[in-house]
């Protein structure tokens, strides 16, 4: 997998800084399995399928396939906060939290916590039932992502 761009996303936001601790644990669903970084578009057309999901959480999905489309073709994510997002929204930070939380729930995102002034750090996720799915279709040499 050298070359990745999720391995790339890895390298940069974390092994090549000075002093970097241990990543944070990725607080997501129980079963929800991630999605690498190069298949930003396939997951977002998958996850904005999901029922029950409202405009705020509709816009969150938004700005985290933007986010990785951005790092795609710059190189450089931008930093994704409850702050931002709320003034692309339109919306108070709470109900973005919120939003977040329930994305969580759904298994269509994980969270690392950002820590001392560093920004959450938002990684694709899809349930399990989702991806063995995918995975099937791509044995019979249907292209899922």
């Amino acid at each position: 997998m050298s070359g990745d761009m999720s391995d790339c996303y890895e390298h940069r936001h974390r092994r090549c800084h000075p002093g970097h601790k241990a990543s944070r644990p990725l607080r997501r669903a129980v079963g929800a399995v991630v999605i690498p970084a190069d298949r930003f578009e396939r997951w977002h057309t998958l996850a904005i399928q999901t029922e029950c999901l409202d405009a705020v959480e509709l816009g969150v999905l938004a700005a985290i396939c933007d986010h990785f489309r951005h790092f795609q073709e710059r190189g450089c994510g931008m930093t994704l906060s409850y702050d931002r997002m709320a003034y692309r929204l339109d919306v108070n930070h709470v109900r973005v939290r919120w939003a977040v939380t329930h994305l969580v729930e759904l298994g269509l995102v994980g969270v690392e916590r950002g820590g001392n002034g560093r920004a959450n750090e938002y990684r694709m996720a899809l349930p399990r039932r989702v991806a063995k799915s995918l995975a099937t279709a791509a044995a019979y040499d249907v292209t899922p992502f």
